[in-house]
């Protein structure tokens, strides 16, 4: 399956993972509620902009993750972030950790939205039990600022690509 987020709500009889930081009672009220979604501009802008990316191998992906800035996210875990939940079958996953070395699956973030800086560095982990094939990197450059410069750098291969230039 996929995860993803359900701003639509809940269904009966289907899974949900909850992710909490801390000792947490869960309620759930039987009654339809109605909720917003995380605000994301159609029109990236220099302060607040989101791009969501999916990594796929073999026919199975990962779409829920994103990446961006926000004027109210800080450095760190926050409300801007999503986690990465737990790979379930045959799986695609990819994540972003704070370090190259981060190995706790609570560092795991499938979308790491930072406070607005000149520059920043997002690290994407990706991992699968598929045994062959190449992982494909999708993304919408357009959501990207026009004025801020996007490469990805394989620090295993050593390979710099510059994802404007495809």
């Amino acid at each position: 399956g996929t995860w993803g987020i359900h701003p639509e709500g809940l269904r009966p009889w289907r899974g949900y993972a909850v992710h909490v930081t801390k000792e947490t009672n869960l309620r759930i009220h039987p009654r339809v509620l109605r909720a917003a979604g995380k605000q994301v501009p159609v029109v990236a802008s220099r302060e607040n902009w989101r791009v969501p990316l999916t990594v796929t191998v073999g026919g199975v992906s990962d779409a829920a993750n994103a990446f961006g800035m926000s004027a109210v996210a800080s450095d760190g875990w926050d409300d801007e972030d999503d986690v990465e939940p737990l790979p379930i079958g045959q799986y695609v996953r990819a994540f972003f950790v704070p370090n190259p070395d981060s190995v706790s699956l609570v560092a795991q973030m499938s979308s790491d939205i930072r406070p607005t800086a000149d520059g920043a560095v997002w690290l994407l982990r990706t991992e699968s039990n598929i045994e062959s094939g190449m992982a494909t990197l999708e993304l919408p450059i357009e959501r990207v600022p026009t004025d801020i410069s996007l490469e990805l750098f394989d620090l295993e291969s050593g390979i710099r690509q510059n994802m404007r230039e495809q």
